[in-house]
């Protein structure tokens, strides 16, 4: 496992460093984070939502992540499933009555 001091070593300067955190893979990844491992090997995790900012920010990418979500205990970011859609890195909300959400969506389509 990458201890906090190696991963300080790695992290670009424009990367807020509290945007990454410890995470041990036998654990559930928390809401609103990508936990990566190899094996049984972790390489912590690290905030959705600093990633979407990274995009769209850094490198000038829009809000890539729009519509997508990092729920508790899974391992990556899930695209926003058709029929939901997902305003922020940790929730999926089922699309109102009379709308329309297609895949991958932040806000419903009336």
């Amino acid at each position: 496992t990458l201890s906090e001091r190696d991963v300080r070593k790695i992290i670009p300067p424009y990367v807020n460093p509290n945007a990454w955190m410890m995470w041990g893979p036998h654990e559930p990844c928390p809401a609103g984070y990508a936990c990566t491992a190899m094996g049984n090997e972790s390489f912590g995790a690290f905030s959705c939502d600093e990633m979407a900012r990274i995009a769209r920010d850094q490198f000038g990418f829009g809000n890539v992540l729009a519509g997508t979500y990092c729920p508790e205990g899974v391992v990556g970011v899930l695209n926003c499933d058709r029929g939901g859609y997902c305003p922020d890195s940790t929730t999926r909300i089922d699309c109102p009555a009379g709308t329309f959400c297609p895949h991958k969506t932040s806000e419903p389509t009336f």
